[in-house]
Formats: structure tokens, sequence, C-alpha cells
């Protein structure tokens, strides 16, 4: 298990080399998670408190998925250990996953609002080839 600690709440850097430095492709992720997926979290904070592994994976699946695409480091692991855990026919502990889960999905939803469009800019100016 990664030291979460050690993991940016949101790495936006990386995700705009991956998308060749399009700022506007990377706020339009950024749109569609805000406009769909920012609940997702809690969603899977509730799953969590039942016993269908398969429910709890296919959740912690598809929010894994959503935050990796614009960079939420944190929740993408948080996410991918209870994945691992269900794949291997362990009930990841709701005491502790869905806490886990809803306080980095917070996090990540306050890093998303602050975020530096005009640094940004900025930065895929400097870099875009």
């Amino acid at each position: 298990a990664a030291d979460l600690n050690k993991l940016p709440v949101l790495e936006t850097r990386a995700v705009l080399e991956n998308l060749d430095f399009s700022l506007e492709l990377y706020q339009e992720l950024i749109g569609i998670y805000r406009a769909t997926c920012a609940g997702l979290g809690d969603e899977l904070a509730e799953i969590l408190a039942g016993d269908n592994l398969k429910d709890i994976r296919t959740s912690a699946h598809s929010l894994k998925g959503i935050v990796s695409s614009i960079g939420g480091k944190r929740l993408e692991e948080v996410t991918s250990q209870i994945q691992n855990m269900c794949h291997e026919g362990k009930k990841p502990a709701v005491s502790v996953w869905a806490a886990l889960v809803k306080a980095e999905s917070s996090a990540l939803n306050a890093a998303i609002a602050s975020i530096n469009w005009e640094a940004m800019r900025k930065f895929v100016k400097e870099n875009k080839p």
C-alpha cells in the first residue's frame, strides 16, 4: 500500500503532459468530473456498507478510472486498494475505507476548486512543443 501522504491530491502537470498540453481538454475533463462524478465518492462510501464485493469493486473501478483521468492520485490509490481487496475476496472494512474515500473525495474536490488556471496556462505555454 502506498503512503497516501506522499501522493499529491491532484497531479495536474502529468495529466496535461499526457493530453499533449491541451488545457481545453483538461478543463473539459474537470468539468465532466464536477458535473457528473463529484458525488461518486459518497456513493462508493455507501456501497462499502454492503456486503456485495462485486458492487464495491465495480464502484471503486468506475471512480478510479475517472479520478485517474484528471490526476486525482490519492483517491485513485484508495480506490485501487479497495478494488484489489475485493478482487482477493476480502471485504474492505467500512469503518476505515468509507472514511478514507470521503476524505480523499473532499480533498480532491477542494483541490479542483482551487486550480490556478492562470498558472496552468503559463505551464502549458512554457512546455507545449
